[in-house]
């Protein structure tokens, strides 16, 4: 329900174009048009598609995987590039309601199992997911087609976390033991 709410609320970029840096990073990048650029990706800077360009220190190499998949499925139609931010901040916004629930497991924060909407509106995870979803904080990262680079990276580290702290079990998927523990003892 909060990826739902997550693109709901961004949605309307879809009808947006491209803007700003948007014609050099996509539109003139040779780069997200070949999938054989994808070695030049990984072993060059983010300028490094623009002839005479000194070296940058600036390393996106995700950045570009993201626009050639893009372009890929969407050519240069810019509703398919904003659709994507879209749907990684919904699944982020799906990461954000996991890990709160996984953080707050055994608080009171997040009922087990909740018998009643208000249980579960009111619950961490979901309050958490719900602001993460809507706060105006992520519109520049969703809404510009050229933001990827802040949003995979969430996601990726976020994802990354779950399935290494989670596994299969009795048939269903969920997450082994807290490596955070409330007995931990600090030094004095």
């Amino acid at each position: 329900m909060v990826a739902a709410v997550a693109f709901a609320v961004y949605a309307n970029t879809l009808w947006n174009g491209f803007l700003n840096d948007d014609e050099h990073q996509v539109l003139l990048n040779p780069w997200i048009t070949d999938l054989r650029s994808l070695p030049a990706i990984f072993t060059q800077s983010v300028w490094g598609f623009v002839e005479g360009k000194r070296v940058s220190d600036y390393y996106r190499p995700l950045m570009h995987v993201v626009y050639l998949i893009d372009h890929q499925i969407f050519g240069f139609r810019a509703w398919g590039f904003h659709l994507v931010n879209v749907i990684l901040h919904a699944l982020n916004t799906a990461l954000v309601f996991f890990l709160t629930k996984r953080l707050t497991a055994g608080s009171g924060a997040a009922p087990a199992d909740p018998t009643t909407p208000a249980d579960f509106l009111l619950a961490a995870p979901f309050a958490a997911a719900l602001l993460f979803a809507t706060h105006p904080v992520h519109t520049e990262a969703v809404a510009w087609s050229q933001a990827s680079t802040a949003v995979v990276p969430v996601g990726r580290a976020g994802w990354r976390w779950r399935l290494t702290n989670c596994r299969p079990r009795t048939g269903t998927f969920r997450c082994g033991p807290s490596r955070i523990s409330s007995r931990r003892r600090f030094p004095t």
